[in-house]
């Protein structure tokens, strides 16, 4: 992977009507040594060689890149067209997007998103990546698996790191079988290599893996050098925003990198048409509050990406206001006079156990095991919901809109959502989900 010098400013997991300021130029390591190059915030698809802009590498790109050739266009006026990154427009742009578009080797030059400056703050970079991805290993955060599972990325990823928490009931016969998909540990940041291996694996050199699929965290993958050496391009997206330039973008991506581009549009409507749905359902919403437990007795007080998708749904988060001295979840039991100093109408409670494993039984010691820690709280009876996080990322927004405005979204309609991405987006034959509840509401529990 080549790529570039420094990190351009982005924001993730908030509000799609924000304004984001991006820098114009990035740094990119070529073959020719570092020159800047413009960062694509335009498309949709931020790959170079998009010349249209749009969703996809196809026919009409090579179209456009024709006629900037035959008119004489410089690089200066249309970055998008130069596939190749060399700092002209010419007949070898025309090759790499020929290749992409019918799956020969390329080079390809897109948008990561990356710590690249170590301040904690995301980055956006332009990097490239061996093309098409055929062989690969992931971090196996539920983001990560979600968005693999409904791309239909199977039988390409060869090892994955996961913890307990993994759905089983959605993932068992794919990426937790051992005997397809190597365990590489059960951390969600870090892979550690030793001499050329995998910890003990050598699935890298064995299933010659060309790619990492990583993800935004500032934590994620700080040992990217030693993958690199290996032929190895770290491919960082930001798996769990709501953010729609950026849900289009990962979502295109990696249906382009692993070929999957039919699956990705499938899950790109059905994804786009719950968020406008929820948009729409909520446009006159009240003012409301809420806070989120992501760990059980525990508040999320820093960045989360439930309280993106709260504040995506215009709900408002008083404890991003408190000074907790740099944490980023605290525990209930330490701080007793939040429920004094902060007023919320609603705790969501966010948690993967609420999977497609679920029974009645698990559902409700989970049920108890989340919301007692807050029994003291004066809502408690009322305004404890419990959302599972063991779905796609519209869902998960939908779900929690539904948690604060109960009165505005219809759950039947949500469901019914829900049963789509079951039918016409997962592969598991035989999975019903009619009796199952990807929501626990207080009437309910």
């Amino acid at each position: 992977m080549l790529k570039m010098e420094r990190g351009v400013p982005a924001i993730l997991g908030l509000m799609t009507v924000l304004v984001i300021a991006i820098v114009a130029l990035s740094s990119v390591d070529t073959d020719e040594g570092f020159r800047e190059v413009p960062v694509l915030e335009d498309a949709e698809l931020k790959v170079f060689g998009n010349a249209n802009l749009d969703r996809h590498i196809d026919l009409s790109d090579l179209d456009v890149i024709r006629t900037l050739i035959d008119v004489g266009a410089s690089v200066e006026d249309h970055p998008e067209a130069d596939a190749n990154l060399d700092g002209i427009i010419d007949e070898t742009d025309l090759d790499v997007v020929g290749a992409i578009i019918t799956g020969e080797p390329a080079t390809v030059w897109h948008l990561n998103y990356h710590d690249t400056d170590g301040d904690g703050v995301t980055d956006t970079e332009v990097v490239s990546t061996q093309y098409p991805v055929t062989s690969a290993i992931a971090l196996g955060t539920g983001n990560n698996l979600m968005l693999l599972y409904c791309l239909g990325i199977h039988d390409q990823i060869k090892g994955a790191t996961y913890t307990s928490s993994a759905d089983g009931g959605l993932y068992g016969d794919v990426y937790l079988d051992e005997s397809r998909v190597v365990k590489l540990g059960t951390s969600m940041t870090a892979i550690e290599l030793e001499g050329g291996r995998v910890g003990s694996s050598d699935v890298i050199s064995r299933e010659n893996v060309t790619a990492l699929l990583a993800y935004d965290s500032t934590l994620c993958i700080d040992n990217e050098d030693e993958f690199e050496a290996m032929g190895v391009d770290v491919i960082r997206v930001p798996s769990s925003s709501a953010v729609r330039g950026d849900f289009i973008h990962t979502v295109m991506l990696m249906g382009l990198l692993f070929r999957e581009v039919g699956n990705a549009d499938a899950y790109l409507e059905h994804g786009l048409e719950v968020f406008d749905h929820v948009s729409s359902a909520l446009k006159d919403a009240p003012a409301t509050t809420a806070a989120v437990s992501i760990m059980t007795g525990r508040l999320s007080v820093g960045d989360s990406d439930y309280i993106g998708y709260l504040s995506l749904i215009g709900v408002g988060y008083p404890l991003s206001s408190g000074d907790f001295g740099g944490k980023k979840v605290i525990a209930i039991a330490d701080h007793p006079e939040i429920y004094l100093q902060y007023d919320f109408d609603r705790i969501i409670h966010a948690r993967s156990g609420l999977g497609y494993g679920q029974t009645p039984d698990s559902n409700e010691d989970n049920r108890r095991k989340y919301t007692a820690p807050f029994s003291d709280w004066e809502h408690a009876d009322t305004g404890q919901y419990v959302v599972s996080t063991s779905l796609p990322i519209p869902l998960r927004v939908a779900y929690m809109a539904y948690a604060v405005y109960p009165d505005l979204l219809d759950l039947d309609v949500l469901n019914g959502f829900h049963q789509g991405f079951v039918d016409d987006i997962y592969s598991k034959e035989g999975l019903d989900i009619t009796d199952m509840e990807f929501i626990l509401v207080p009437e309910v529990v």
